[in-house]
This record gives structure tokens, C-alpha cells and sequence, in this order.
């Protein structure tokens, strides 16, 4: 049994509040896909700080991985 009030994760808090009507929706849009964006480019800044080799690696293996199931599907063709 617990008691108190219930805990809340940690994504919960930094999550931006749903619009409450269709004239909030820009600001919405603008805030999260600004902050999507921001906290992308910090992580590029940061991996670009440790070794560009990182980053160059990560991103080929990202489109390697996109492009598989396509030559997959038309191998089997």
C-alpha cells in the first residue's frame, strides 16, 4: 500500500502541456519542434566535441539501416 501522492517519471515533467484550443496549436508546434531541434543539435555538438569520427558513424549506419529493408524487398522480388 502506498501513501502520499503518486510519483511522477521524469519524461512526465519535461513534456510540454497540450493545447487547449486550435489557436494554441502554433505555439505548441513551435515550442516542440523547436526543442526537438535544440536538443538534437546539443547532442551533435557534443558527440562533434568527443570525435567527429562518432558522428560520421553513427549517421552511416543510420542510413544503412533505413536503406537494408528497401534492398531486402527488392532482392526478394
Amino acid at each position: 500500500m502506498m501513501f502520499g501522492p503518486p510519483m511522477r517519471s521524469n519524461m512526465e515533467k519535461y513534456k510540454e502541456p497540450k493545447p487547449k484550443n486550435i489557436r494554441e496549436v502554433p505555439s505548441y508546434l513551435k515550442k516542440v519542434i523547436g526543442g526537438f531541434f535544440f536538443r538534437l543539435f546539443y547532442i551533435f555538438k557534443l558527440v562533434w566535441e568527443t570525435n567527429p569520427f562518432i558522428l560520421f558513424l553513427m549517421m552511416f549506419v543510420s542510413v544503412f539501416n533505413g536503406v537494408m529493408p528497401i534492398l531486402g524487398a527488392y532482392i526478394t522480388k
